[in-house]
């Protein structure tokens, strides 16, 4: 048997995470004005730590979260932004996602193509 991860959340296991991969967003981002001038193209990925076996039993969509709604949380919570660092996109993604109370971790990646002859940079952090 695995243990919780912490007292906060309870019947929540290492394992027990919900994952939205290579989610795309149009960000005004950059350390510069003329990367700012207009959207780049952004790739996110997310993971969200909550208690799964509960939904996974019941089949039921309350014992879980709607990955379509948070989609589409972070999509209004991003796109109307100017932001400077990758690193603020992260952390915004993380609180959007964390105001669901379900959800008591969450790790995101935003990659960007960043400088020529790399694929991309990429941020991640780890939100409690």
């Amino acid at each position: 048997m695995q243990k919780p991860l912490n007292s906060r959340s309870p019947g929540l296991t290492n394992n027990d995470c919900l994952s939205v991969i290579g989610l795309i967003l149009r960000v005004r981002v950059g350390c510069t004005a003329a990367e700012r001038r207009s959207p780049q193209r952004l790739a996110v990925d997310v993971d969200m730590f909550l208690p799964l076996r509960s939904a996974g039993k019941k089949d039921d969509l309350t014992h879980t979260v709607d990955y379509a709604v948070i989609v589409d949380q972070i999509k209004k919570t991003i796109s109307p932004k100017i932001y400077r660092l990758a690193e603020t996109v992260a952390e915004d993604i993380a609180k959007t996602v964390l105001s669901h109370k379900k959800i008591k971790r969450v790790t995101v990646k935003v990659k960007k193509k960043a400088l020529p002859g790399i694929q991309y940079a990429e941020i991640k952090i780890t939100r409690p």
